[in-house]
């Protein structure tokens, strides 16, 4: 699950698994990133240099598309794309190496789904980093997946407020007993013997 805040990029692996006739779910967590690459700093990279009356939008609402962006700074969307390049590429590499770092423990059964959630996840830049390790299959087998809006989810006052945006606090809003534990790495190897049958690996990853 790739969450993209408005401080904040985090990143989490993790494994939903449970017992066959049992209703005991456990979400053992493989591995889990914090950048400081959500859209608030997206916003200060892209208006670091500019100018007097140039100002920047604001962190509390929906980010301009590229498109939008590029005319504000006065750039094309090719210079804006090249002028994102270094922070866009703090993106794939937080999202690759908790990837890479879940994949070496040998608990991810491939393909694996991909989820981007948050109140950025309709930005381009973050959708372009999650496609790539959608479609880049000499990296990994992840299929992309949109996190489903639940049909008792009640937006009324939300505006045009999208679901992404509310994903992760709709989770929180639930009473661990009702959704299942939760297990750190360090706790994860009695789950593994418990749970786990041998996951299929990639032979790249063998």
């Amino acid at each position: 699950m790739v969450d993209v805040g408005g401080g904040t990029l985090d990143v989490t692996v993790f494994n939903v698994l449970s017992r066959q006739n049992e209703d005991d779910v456990v979400y053992p967590v493989l591995a889990r990133s914090v950048a400081l690459l959500g859209t608030r700093f997206l916003v200060r990279w892209r208006w670091r240099d500019a100018g007097p009356g140039c100002d920047p939008p604001s962190p509390f609402r929906n980010l301009p598309s590229e498109l939008e962006t590029a005319a504000l700074l006065g750039k094309t969307v090719d210079q804006l794309r090249r002028d994102d390049q270094p922070f866009y590429k703090g993106v794939v590499c937080c999202i690759g190496k908790t990837i890479q770092k879940a994949a070496k423990m040998g608990g991810v059964s491939w393909p694996a789904r991909l989820f981007l959630v948050g109140g950025g996840a309709s930005v381009e830049l973050y959708q372009r980093a999650v496609r790539k390790y959608e479609c880049d299959k000499n990296w990994y087998e992840l299929e992309g997946i949109k996190l489903p809006r639940p049909e008792n989810l009640e937006m009324a006052r939300c505006g045009g407020m999208k679901w992404h945006r509310l994903a992760v606090a709709y989770g929180l809003s639930f009473d661990p007993d009702d959704i299942g534990r939760i297990i750190p790495p360090e706790d994860i190897e009695p789950v593994r013997r418990s749970y786990w049958k041998q996951p299929y690996v990639p032979p790249r990853w063998i």
